[in-house]
C-alpha cells in the first residue's frame, strides 16, 4: 500500500496549496465566491450548463437553437472539453451551483496534473522522491497553468501530456506502443487545439532523440516506423472528434491567417510562463554548465529548449506556432517549454551533484529567511497593483513587470541558497519552504475572486429568480451579460459565443443591425421588425417597457421579463426571392425584406439622413419607435432627445425610444472628431408592427404545419441554414436555399405541408468510420510493424516532415515578417 501512497503525495500537496489560496480568498468550497474569470465567465461556464443538461438526459449533443440553430458539438469541445472525464463530476452537483462547482473542477484537474507529472518523473528519473514530488508540484503551478487555469478545456491536455511523453519514451526505447496511442488519442479527442502543439513537439522531440546518437540506420527506420504508425492510429481513433472540429474551425469567422507585423511582441507576458518556475531555470542552467559530463544529452536539451523559447522573443515564430493568430493568450504552448526545463532539471539532479559549500551553511541559513521576508514584504506591497493589471491576459506594463521580476529574483536567490546547503535535511526543508512560498505568491497574482468579470452569475440569478418560460426565443436588450446565457436559461436566443460561428452567419446579422464580433453575435440591436422576423418572443430588459408592445411577466433586481405582444412568427410564406448583396445600409435592407416577404410597395421604416446634427426637429405623426444607425457610432458621445440623454453607442442599431409627437434631437460628437457625419434615423409605426400578419403556420414538437391555401411558392424559416441541416417536406428530403444568404427557405406544395428539420454534423460520420478503422489497426498493430517497406516509407516521410516543419516555423515565419513589414 505504501508503494502507491507516494503517488498521492503531489496531489495532496496541490490540494493543500489550493485549499489555502481558496480559503484566504473566500472561494468555494471554503467561501461563497467562484474563481471564474475572463473567458471562463462568459464562455466556458455557460457551456458547462449544457454539458450538465446532457449528463441528465436533456438536449442534443450536436445541435441547439442558440444562435437560431447552430452546431454546438464543436463549441462543447472547444469551450467545455466535452469528453473530459472530469466533467462527469457535474452530475453530482445542482444546476444552480455550477458556477461555484467550477472551483472543484479546477482543483481536481490541478491535482491530476500533479499525479501524472509525478508518474512521469518517477518512471523517467532515478532521483530522491523528494525532488519528484517537488518537481510535480512546481510543474502543476507553472506559469502556463496559473496564467490559464480558467481555460479549463486546456487543462486536460496538460494532465495527459506527461503520460504522453512517458509512453513516447517507452515507444522510442522499447517499442511499447499501447500507452502512447491511448494517451495521445484521449488528448486529441478532448481538444484538438492543444493537442496540435503536442503533436508538433512530438515531431521535434522524437527527431532529436532518434537521429542524434543512434548510428544504425535500420534501428532509426524501425523507430520512425513505430512512431509513425502509432501516431497515425491515434489520429484515426480520435477522428470522430477532430475531423468535424477542424472542419468547423476552418469555415468559421475565427479562422484567420493573422499577421506578422511585429518582431518583438508580448515578451513580458510570454516570459512569465517560464519565470514562474525559477527552480527549473536554475537547475537547467546548472545542467548546461555541466555539458562536459554528457555533451550529447546536453546538446539535445539545448536544441529542444531553443526551439521552444525563441518564440518568447521572436513574435513571428510564436505566431506561426499558433497557426498564424491568437487572442490575448500569447504563449499557449508554454507548458511545453516548462516541461523541457523540467527535463533538464531532473537530468541535472540525476547525473550531477547539488552544489555544496559546507563552510558557508551558517551564513546561508541567515540569508535565506531574510530573502523570504523580502518576498513577503514586496508581495504585500505590490499585490494589489499586480492583480489590477490582469497579467492573465496579454499585458505590456513595464512597471508591473519590473515589480513581478523583483519578487521572482528574490525567489531565484532563495532557490540558489537552498540548493547550496550541505545538509540534505536543510536543503530539502529550504527548497520546500521556497516552493510553497513562491507558489502561494505567484498564485495570488491570478487565483482570486474578481467581481468585475462575473457575468455568468447574472444569467444564473435570472434563471433562479425569474419565471423563465421555455416556449420561445429570448432577447436581452442591455450589454452586461454572458452571450451564451441561452445555455444557462436553456432557451433559444440570437446571442451566442459559439466560438466557431460560420463566417457568413456573422456578416448577415451585422448587416441587419445587430452587434457582432469575429466570434460572437449579440441580440441587442436590430429593430422590432427583425425581432419579429426571428420569432423573438420574450425580452429581458433593464428598462420599463411600453405596455402596448410588452406584457410584464416577472421582475428581479431591476430586470424585467416581458412577453412581446406581436404575433408569433414560426415562418413566412412568400412568392419572390430577393438579392441584397448590393445593399449595406441596415434600414434599407430591412425595408427590402419587408416589401419582399409581404409583397408590399411601401417601406416599414421611415428613414432620414442627417449631416447637420444640431437641433434636428424630427416630425412625428404616429406613435412609433425611433432608431439610430451610423457607420460612425464610435464618434458619438451622446444623443439628447428633448431633455433626455442617451449614451452607450456601438456598431448596432440603437433604439432611442417610443414617441408620439415631434421631438428635438441633438447628437453630440466626441471632441476628437469633425462635425461631418452621416447619421440615419429610422422610425417604425407601432400600428405597422402590431398589424403584421402571422401566416397559418403552427409548430409542435419539432414539426412545422403549414396551411398553404393561397398557393405561395416559398417558405421562410427563421433558422440558420448551416451545413448539415436537412429539410424534410411531407417526409421527403428536399433541397433548401438560403434567404439573405443564411436563413432556410424551401419550395412549398399547394395545400397542407409539414416540415421537419434534422441535423447531420458534417464529416462526423466520416470521423466515426476513421475512428473504427483506427481501432481495427490498433488490434492489428503487431502484424503491421515487421515490414521493411513501412519502415522505409515512415523514415522518409518523417525526415521530410521534420525538415518542412522546421523551415515553416523557424524560417518561413521570418520571411513572411520581412515581406509584410
Amino acid at each position: 500500500m505504501k508503494k502507491y501512497i507516494k503517488y498521492l503525495m503531489p496531489s495532496i500537496i496541490t490540494l493543500t496549496i489550493l485549499s489555502v489560496i481558496f480559503y484566504v480568498n473566500n472561494l468555494y468550497p471554503f467561501g461563497i465566491h467562484s474563481i471564474v474569470k475572463v473567458d471562463a465567465d462568459y464562455q466556458y461556464i455557460p457551456v458547462l450548463y449544457k454539458i450538465y443538461d446532457l449528463l441528465h438526459g436533456h438536449g442534443s449533443i450536436f445541435y441547439s437553437d442558440i444562435g437560431f440553430g447552430n452546431n454546438i458539438f464543436i463549441s462543447l469541445i472547444i469551450q467545455g472539453s466535452l469528453f473530459s472525464p472530469v466533467n462527469l463530476l457535474l452530475y453530482f452537483t445542482s444546476r444552480s451551483n455550477i458556477i461555484n462547482y467550477y472551483n472543484i473542477i479546477i482543483i481536481v484537474k490541478l491535482c491530476l496534473i500533479s499525479l501524472t507529472c509525478y508518474i512521469y518523473l518517477n518512471n523517467k528519473f532515478k532521483v530522491n522522491n523528494f525532488y519528484k514530488i517537488l518537481g510535480s508540484v512546481i510543474y502543476t503551478f507553472s506559469g502556463f497553468v496559473i496564467l490559464n487555469f480558467f481555460n479549463l478545456m486546456w487543462l486536460d491536455c496538460i494532465i495527459l501530456f506527461p503520460l504522453i511523453m512517458m509512453y513516447l519514451d517507452k515507444l522510442l526505447d522499447k517499442g511499447n506502443y499501447i500507452g502512447y496511442i491511448i494517451t495521445l488519442s484521449l488528448s486529441l479527442i478532448i481538444t484538438y487545439y492543444i493537442s496540435y502543439y503536442i503533436l508538433v513537439f512530438i515531431v521535434f522531440y522524437s527527431y532529436i532523440n532518434i537521429f542524434l546518437g543512434i548510428k544504425d540506420k535500420n534501428i532509426i527506420k524501425n523507430k520512425c516506423s513505430r512512431l509513425g504508425v502509432s501516431t497515425v492510429i491515434a489520429l484515426l481513433i480520435s477522428s470522430f472528434s477532430t475531423i468535424p472540429s477542424i472542419y468547423q474551425t476552418i469555415i468559421s469567422s475565427r479562422f484567420s491567417s493573422g499577421g506578422f507585423y511585429v518582431l518583438l511582441g508580448n515578451v513580458m507576458s510570454k516570459s512569465l510562463h517560464i519565470l514562474f518556475s525559477p527552480l527549473f531555470i536554475v537547475l537547467s542552467i546548472l545542467y548546461i554548465s555541466k555539458y562536459k559530463d554528457n555533451k550529447l544529452e546536453v546538446y539535445k536539451f539545448i536544441l529542444l529548449l531553443v526551439l521552444y523559447t525563441i518564440g518568447i522573443v521572436v513574435e513571428p515564430i510564436n505566431l506561426l506556432m499558433h497557426a498564424g493568430s491568437y487572442w490575448d493568450f500569447p504563449f499557449r504552448y508554454g507548458f511545453i517549454t516548462t516541461f523541457i526545463l523540467m527535463i533538464g532539471s531532473f537530468k541535472y539532479l540525476e547525473k550531477c551533484n547539488v552544489v555544496k559549500n559546507k563552510k558557508n551553511d551558517v551564513i546561508k541559513a541567515l540569508l535565506f529567511p531574510s530573502f523570504a521576508l523580502l518576498v513577503i514584504y514586496f508581495n504585500n506591497k505590490y499585490l494589489d497593483v499586480i492583480i489590477d493589471s490582469q497579467i492573465v491576459l496579454s499585458f505590456d506594463n513595464v512597471d508591473i513587470y519590473c515589480k513581478i521580476i523583483l519578487i521572482i529574483l528574490l525567489v531565484f536567490l532563495m532557490y540558489i541558497i537552498s540548493l547550496s546547503f550541505n545538509s540534505n535535511k536543510l536543503r530539502w526543508f529550504s527548497l520546500g519552504v521556497t516552493c510553497l512560498l513562491s507558489l502561494y505568491v505567484f498564485c495570488g497574482f491570478t487565483m482570486y475572486y474578481e467581481s468585475g468579470y462575473f457575468l455568468t452569475i447574472h444569467a444564473n440569478d435570472i434563471n433562479n429568480n425569474m419565471d423563465i418560460l421555455h416556449d420561445g426565443r429570448y432577447k436581452i436588450d442591455y450589454t452586461v451579460y454572458s452571450p451564451d446565457y441561452g445555455f444557462v436559461l436553456n432557451v433559444g436566443t440570437l446571442d451566442n459565443w459559439l466560438h466557431v460561428i460560420p463566417d457568413g452567419e456573422v456578416d448577415i446579422y451585422k448587416k441587419l443591425g445587430y452587434e457582432t464580433s469575429d466570434t460572437c453575435i449579440r441580440s441587442y440591436g436590430g429593430t422590432m421588425l427583425t425581432d419579429w422576423l426571428f420569432n423573438v418572443k420574450y425580452l429581458i430588459s433593464n428598462k420599463i417597457k411600453d405596455n402596448e408592445l410588452y406584457e410584464l411577466l416577472d421582475e428581479y433586481d431591476n430586470k424585467y421579463l416581458y412577453k412581446i405582444k406581436y404575433n408569433s412568427n414560426y415562418g413566412i410564406m412568400f412568392n419572390n426571392k430577393i438579392n441584397i448583396d448590393n445593399l449595406y445600409d441596415s434600414f434599407d435592407i430591412q425595408n427590402e425584406i419587408y416589401k419582399n416577404l409581404f409583397n408590399s410597395n411601401n417601406n416599414i421604416i421611415k428613414v432620414d439622413n442627417y449631416d447637420e446634427l444640431d437641433n434636428i426637429n424630427y416630425k412625428i405623426n404616429n406613435r412609433g419607435i425611433l432608431y439610430l444607425d451610423t457607420d460612425y457610432y464610435e464618434d458619438i458621445s451622446y444623443v439628447k432627445i428633448n431633455d433626455e440623454y442617451i449614451y452607450d453607442f456601438d456598431n448596432y442599431i440603437k433604439e432611442l425610444g417610443i414617441y408620439d409627437k415631434d421631438i428635438n434631437i441633438h447628437i453630440e460628437l466626441k471632441e476628437s472628431t469633425d462635425n461631418y457625419r452621416n447619421i440615419k434615423l429610422g422610425f417604425i409605426k407601432i400600428d405597422d408592427i402590431l398589424k403584421i400578419n402571422s401566416y397559418d403556420i403552427k409548430y409542435d414538437n419539432g414539426v412545422y404545419y403549414i396551411n398553404n391555401k393561397d398557393n405561395y411558392k416559398y417558405l421562410f424559416l427563421p433558422i440558420n441554414n448551416i451545413n448539415g441541416l436537412k429539410v424534410y417536406l411531407n417526409n421527403n428530403l428536399v433541397n433548401s436555399d438560403k434567404y439573405l444568404n443564411n436563413f432556410v427557405i424551401i419550395k412549398l406544395n399547394n395545400g397542407d405541408n409539414y416540415v421537419k428539420l434534422k441535423y447531420n454534423m458534417p464529416y462526423f460520420n466520416l470521423g466515426v468510420i476513421l475512428s473504427i478503422i483506427g481501432i481495427i489497426l490498433l488490434v492489428l498493430y503487431k502484424y503491421i510493424l515487421s515490414n521493411k517497406y513501412i519502415d522505409n516509407i515512415s523514415y522518409y516521410i518523417f525526415m521530410i516532415l521534420v525538415i518542412v516543419m522546421f523551415l515553416y516555423y523557424y524560417f518561413y515565419s521570418m520571411i513572411k515578417y520581412f515581406i509584410n513589414s
